[in-house]
C-alpha cells in the first residue's frame, strides 16, 4: 500500500473516533480544504474522509477553495463601499451581513456553514501557518454578527460557547512537509497555526476535538 494510502486510511479511523462511527446520528458535515493540487497526499486524504463519512451515514458538503478559485482579499467592495470611502472592516462587515448585502460568494460559504454541524479544515503547514487562501476564506465568512460579535439579550456580547456558531464541532487536519527536527521545540515552526487553532474557532462558538488539539 502507498504512503497517500496507508495515511489516508488513518485519517478514516480518525473521523470515525472523532464524528462517531456506524450507528451514530448522521451529522452535517462542512468539509473546507485548501490545497491546489488533488493528486497530492492532501487530496488522498480529503478523499478518504469524504468517502468515509459518506459509508457512515453522514451529509457532506464540500469548499474545496482553490477548485473554487475562492478570493481570499477582503475590500471595500465587498460591503458596498466606494473606494476613496474609509473601509471599517468590522462595522461594515455587520452592516453588510445583517442587510444581507455580502457578496454572493460570501453567503454561500455562510449557508454551508450554518447548515453544518461539523467543520473540517484541511490543509498543509505552510510558513508555520495556514494557506493565505484559507485564512481569507476566515476573514472573509466568519464576519462580525455572522459567527462572532452578537449581543445576547442581557446586553452581555456572546462568546466562545454562546458565540454565533455555537453548537457545532471542528476538526483540523494539517500535514507537515518537513523533517520531524524542524517542528522540534527549538524550531521556528514550533508554534501551531493559531489562525486554525482552538482559540479562533472557540471564539465563534465552536469547540476543536481534543484529538486535534495542538
Amino acid at each position: 500500500m502507498s504512503t497517500h494510502a496507508t495515511t489516508a486510511t488513518s485519517t478514516g479511523d480518525t473521523i470515525t473516533g472523532v464524528i462517531g462511527g456506524a450507528g451514530s446520528p448522521s451529522l452535517k458535515v462542512l468539509w473546507v480544504l485548501a490545497h491546489p493540487e488533488a493528486r497530492s497526499l492532501n487530496g488522498a486524504l480529503r478523499d478518504e474522509g469524504l468517502h468515509t463519512l459518506k459509508e457512515l451515514g453522514h451529509e457532506v458538503r464540500e469548499s474545496d477553495l482553490y477548485a473554487m478559485n475562492w478570493n481570499p482579499l477582503v475590500s471595500a467592495a465587498d460591503y458596498g463601499l466606494a473606494p476613496r470611502e474609509r473601509l471599517i472592516v468590522g462595522a461594515e462587515s455587520e452592516r453588510a451581513h445583517a442587510a444581507g448585502t455580502l457578496p454572493e460568494d460570501v453567503r454561500a460559504e455562510q449557508e454551508k456553514i450554518a447548515w453544518a454541524d461539523v467543520l473540517v479544515f484541511q490543509f498543509p503547514l505552510w510558513w508555520a501557518g495556514v494557506p493565505a487562501i484559507l485564512k481569507g476564506w476566515f476573514d472573509r465568512v466568519l464576519v462580525q454578527g455572522f459567527a462572532f460579535g452578537l449581543t445576547a439579550p442581557d446586553g452581555r456580547v456572546r462568546r466562545y460557547g454562546e458565540g454565533g456558531l455555537g453548537g457545532k464541532r471542528a476538526l483540523v487536519i494539517t500535514t507537515i512537509g518537513a523533517r520531524a527536527s524542524a517542528f522540534g521545540p527549538a524550531a521556528c515552526t514550533a508554534t501551531p497555526p493559531r489562525s486554525c487553532s482552538p482559540c479562533c474557532t472557540a471564539s465563534c462558538g465552536i469547540p476543536v476535538s481534543p484529538r486535534c488539539r495542538p
